[in-house]
């Protein structure tokens, strides 16, 4: 959450020398429970950063839920991230950081991907009624 230009230009210094991409994994919530505050989601995105999402732990966050983590990354950011966007973190980006993108993460042929439904958006943007369930 305290990362500034200077030590993400740092981290992206280094995977000049190493062979996987570096992923930078958002749990918002559990920074907002500890913190407080939210990780500098625009810098990230601004550097092209590889971002996940998770939920980090029930030490630190009062449920374990990708939906609520996209959520409050719509809400509690002071710039518009379209749901597309965020999608991509949840799922492409998390089953590459996992080096799973082979089997899970998208649509494609040979793959195996679960699929949820997102019910109660509102021009794709989540609300507070936005639920999920899985459906495949």
């Amino acid at each position: 959450t305290f990362m500034g230009a200077d030590d993400l230009a740092f981290s992206q210094g280094l995977l000049q020398h190493v062979s996987n991409p570096l992923y930078y994994c958002l749990c918002i919530n559990a920074n907002i429970y500890i913190e407080k505050t939210i990780p500098p989601i625009n810098l990230l995105r601004k550097l092209n950063c590889n971002l996940i999402i998770g939920t980090d732990s029930y030490a630190s966050n009062h449920q374990l839920n990708i939906l609520e983590e996209i959520k409050t990354i719509q809400q509690e950011s002071d710039y518009s991230i379209s749901l597309i966007e965020i999608l991509q973190w949840a799922t492409i980006n998390g089953a590459t950081a996992l080096r799973l993108q082979h089997k899970i993460g998208s649509f494609e042929t040979g793959k195996r991907p679960g699929i949820v439904l997102i019910e109660n958006l509102d021009d794709l943007q989540t609300t507070s009624t936005s639920s999920a369930r899985r459906i495949l």
